[in-house]
């Protein structure tokens, strides 16, 4: 009984069984790039996140210590107690601008961080008075007992706790998406 072989079957066959091979590969290659981009892209939103919490605790830091300095100058007379408060407002615009740089592409960041300066102005403008009273024998304990100072360094930390939070929100969903990605990159690899 002799087989005979059809030999444009056999070539269809042999064809199929060479190129299959190396065009799965490359699908599977393309997959695989698509999903490691993915998770590059998501590892990248997570990091940022991280910067602009990490700067907006660099900036409640700074308003805090102007807080300090001029409670404590209040406190002692002591103009070493003005330090920190100098120092802060040296350097506060330069941070509130390096925090506004690193959202510029959330307009609902860069509402609470207009709101959040227009407080910081309205807060300097509070110690401004409170050290020139001080300063000049003035009514400054009645000035600062009405609270106002306090009130506004209050909302000002209101506005960076939900500055954090939205940020730990966001870090949060990227990290959900980062570990489906990773799942969909170990499942892709595995099949």
């Amino acid at each position: 009984m002799s087989h005979r072989i059809d030999q444009k079957s056999f070539r269809l066959r042999l064809a199929g069984t060479l190129i299959l091979p190396p065009v799965l590969m490359a699908a599977l290659a393309g997959v695989l790039l698509w999903q490691i981009n993915r998770l590059l892209s998501s590892e990248h939103r997570v990091s940022h996140t991280h910067e602009v919490i990490a700067q907006a605790y660099r900036v409640e830091k700074l308003l805090v210590n102007m807080e300090s300095g001029v409670r404590g100058y209040l406190i002692t007379g002591d103009s070493r107690f003005l330090e920190p408060y100098s120092r802060a407002l040296s350097s506060i615009d330069a941070e509130f601008n390096k925090l506004a740089q690193l959202v510029s592409d959330n307009p609902a960041h860069l509402q609470r961080l207009a709101r959040l300066r227009a407080k910081r102005e309205q807060w300097e403008a509070y110690a401004r008075e409170v050290l020139f009273l001080h300063d000049s024998a003035g009514a400054y304990q009645a000035y600062a007992g009405k609270g106002i100072g306090q009130g506004v360094m209050d909302e000002m930390r209101a506005e960076i706790v939900l500055f954090v939070n939205t940020e730990e929100g966001l870090h949060d969903e990227q990290t959900r998406v980062t570990q489906r990605t990773t799942r969909l990159v170990v499942v892709g690899g595995l099949s």
